[in-house]
């Protein structure tokens, strides 16, 4: 069946160890894999070796749900963000449905500004995980 209902942001829906963040304004995560290009005579590559796959991201959220998820790991800032576990779902009107599951999320960098003028607090969180999971 054909359908031209693209995903957009109302349409996704982010917990992280099982806790819907209903204030994450951001997401993403990329997976990349380390590539060399084979050569020998000549000026063209003849091949390419695949090697390491690395997954990285990042969360934004406001920072009444940046508290809560420092209170459910210990407080402990970012020494007790790791081990976790980010499912992004994608699902629209039309039923389509596509989760990511990103694994052993480990944040990198916890970082807190706020300025004269701002009407919001954000909070960014960069991230290193394990794997995702495609479904």
């Amino acid at each position: 069946m054909f359908n031209s209902r693209e995903f957009g942001w109302s349409d996704v829906d982010i917990a992280l160890q099982g806790k819907l963040l209903t204030k994450a304004v951001a997401v993403e995560h990329t997976e990349s894999q380390e590539v060399k290009k084979l050569r020998g005579k000549g000026v063209k590559a003849f091949g390419i070796k695949s090697g390491n796959i690395d997954v990285k991201g990042k969360i934004e959220m406001y920072k009444s749900d940046f508290d809560v998820l420092l209170a459910q790991t210990g407080n402990k800032g970012v020494s007790g963000l790791k081990d976790l576990t980010l499912t992004v779902a994608y699902s629209n009107e039309a039923g389509d449905l596509a989760v990511n599951t990103i694994i052993g999320i480990v944040v990198t960098e916890i970082g807190q500004g706020v300025k004269q003028g701002d009407m919001e607090i954000i909070i960014p969180l960069p991230f290193e995980a394990l794997d995702i999971k495609y479904a």
